[in-house]
This record gives structure tokens, sequence and C-alpha cells, in this order.
């Protein structure tokens, strides 16, 4: 799944997922605390 991170379009910082990746770099696994329960995914790639 491709994630764009912005305030205007994509997925919101403040959401979930937003929070989840924010600061994770390739490698890392990350847990994201939905309302319907956590998951956890791992990062690939990083771009800009």
């Amino acid at each position: 799944m491709d994630v764009e991170i912005s305030s205007v379009g994509g997925v919101s910082p403040d959401s979930p997922l937003g929070k989840a990746l924010l600061g994770a770099k390739v490698g890392d696994e990350v847990v994201v605390a939905a309302p319907q329960g956590e998951w956890r995914t791992k990062v690939i790639a990083v771009g800009r």
C-alpha cells in the first residue's frame, strides 16, 4: 500500500496511520492503533 501523509489530501498526520508512520524509517515495524484494533506493518520505502 502506498501512503501519502499530508494535511491536504492523503493520510492525515493526526490519524492513527499517520501517527504510526511519522518518523519511521525503512525496515521499521510500526503498530497502528486503529479503532477496530491494532495492526502491524513494515516500512519498505520512504520517498518525498
